[in-house]
């Protein structure tokens, strides 16, 4: 919906429907998201802010009751929420973090989620394959990270990938370690997968069921 007119026409429909009430509205200036760079991000962002501010007001003048005004995202919220007519802001990805958004917004966000893989067996001195591809990592933003510094990830099929690294600048690798995978996209990471794994200091505690897995039919 555009906003000004086109979304003062939509709200007067909707007023008139006998089991709808409108309560606000929202924006989501996705396209800014994992703009690189802080000052622009936020220039861009708030002049985004400013058109739904202003169409909020539009409806108001109208007479409708707009009560909430929600927008935002992991990149853009705190510019949202220092915007003076935003009631709330919707930020989703930063729970877990991902490489792509890390890329764009820094570090102030950390990493909470990583897909653990095994060493299924060495290529060569320096290079492993590894019980993790297009399966378990999506690649629609880059390639995944190891979390482990000095490894380099590299796709080889549905179910597997590699680690490479230059000797003496990483831990070398055996068949049957462990590696903790960071995805460059989480939201379509996790729905590769049934469950999470909660754990704390090794100890794996709860186990959750990621419960919209498959649910775009």
């Amino acid at each position: 919906m555009q906003p000004g007119q086109a979304a003062q026409n939509l709200a007067s429909f909707v007023a008139g429907l006998k089991h709808l009430n409108i309560i606000g509205v929202q924006g989501y200036e996705g396209h800014l998201q994992h703009i690189h760079g802080w000052a622009k991000r936020k220039e861009m962002c708030l002049e985004s802010m400013q058109i739904l501010v202003q169409t909020a007001k539009i409806l108001r003048e109208a007479g409708h009751r707009i009560d909430v005004v929600t927008t935002g995202g992991t990149g853009t919220a705190e510019f949202c929420a220092n915007t003076p007519g935003i009631t709330e802001v919707q930020p989703g990805s930063f729970i877990f973090m991902d490489t792509d958004y890390r890329n764009a917004v820094g570090t102030k966000f950390s990493n909470s989620l990583t897909i653990l893989a095994t060493v299924l067996s060495k290529q060569s001195p320096t290079c492993v394959t590894i019980d993790a591809g297009l399966k378990s990592l999506t690649t629609d933003s880059g390639l995944a990270e190891c979390k482990a510094h000095g490894y380099t990830y590299g796709v080889l099929g549905d179910e597997h990938g590699s680690l490479t690294w230059e000797e003496g600048k990483a831990v070398r690798l055996e068949v049957g370690d462990t590696v903790e995978m960071v995805p460059s996209h989480i939201d379509p990471t996790i729905n590769l997968h049934d469950v999470y794994y909660a754990h704390r200091q090794g100890v794996i505690e709860e186990i959750w069921p990621v419960d919209a897995r498959g649910k775009v039919q």
